[in-house]
This record gives C-alpha cells, structure tokens and sequence, in this order.
C-alpha cells in the first residue's frame, strides 16, 4: 500500500534524555502510526549510511493508516445547567454515542459548553474513519453536516 505521509523530526530537551523522536503521519487518517526514538548517536550512524541501525519503534493505529478521518460536529441539548466540565463530560459519554462514530472527548473550547435559558448545550465532535474511496466523503475536506439536537433529561 502506497500513502502520503508527513516525517517530523524533535528532539528532546526537558526531560534530562538526550534523543530524538521520529514521527509519521499519514495524511488521509491523520494517525501518527510510526514513532522511532534515538540517541544522536544512532542517528549519526544512520546519517552516515551505517546499515541497520538498531532503533526503539512503536507502531501504532495501523488499521486506520490508509483511510480518511471524518469528523462531524454535534450539540447535545440537556435540559439542566452544568457548570462543571467533568459532569459535562460524563453526560456526553452517556447520551451523545452514535452507532458507529467515536466522540472526540474534548471540552477545552470556549463554545464547548454553553448555558443558556436553564439548558445546557454541550457542542462537540465526533469522528470515524472510512475508505478513501467512499463516495459518501470523496471531496477530501472535514466533512461538517447539520444534524438534529439532541435532547437528553
């Protein structure tokens, strides 16, 4: 299978270790799958054509590398104001799962959560992944579509 990618080179500076992270990225999932750690050392044996370097690896969200990441926006309406993002985030866990998608947990933004008329509003995303070749989501782009609220007690 041939993808494009993008290589991030880093190197570590706080930690008191001395190495560097080497990172990939597929472009249609957005899933860094590849993420190599190395002393300076081992990368100058690499740079200078020392064959078969032995490196740390981690491989990782292999099933998704290839197929495109889809993300949509939703708003889950509860009928009390929460004032505590925790609680808000256990309610989303429990009323805003679709079949099919995953919820993206994060609440950090300043629209995220929103209190209004007694009701809270809790805006968030979720995401899947499908083939680069659906029909369904072939123009590349976030896909952002506009569904129902959802009212929850």
């Amino acid at each position: 299978m041939n993808i494009k990618a993008k290589v991030t080179f880093s190197r570590a500076t706080s930690s008191g270790d001395d190495y560097i992270r080497l990172a990939v990225k597929d472009d249609a999932s957005k899933a860094e799958f590849l993420v190599i750690r190395m002393t300076p050392e081992q990368l100058g044996n690499i740079l200078s054509g020392v064959a078969m370097t032995e490196v740390e690896a981690e491989a990782r969200c292999l099933d998704v590398v290839g197929m495109k990441k889809v993300s949509e926006s939703r708003q889950l309406v509860v009928d009390s104001e929460i004032y505590d993002r925790e609680k808000a985030a256990s309610v989303l866990r429990e009323n805003g799962q679709e079949a099919g998608w995953t919820i993206d947990p994060y609440l950090g933004s300043k629209c995220s959560i929103v209190r209004e008329n007694g009701k809270t509003l809790i805006n968030y995303s979720v995401y899947k992944y499908v083939d680069e070749n659906d029909e369904n989501y072939s123009d590349g782009r976030r896909f952002s579509a506009s569904y129902p609220q959802k009212e929850r007690g």
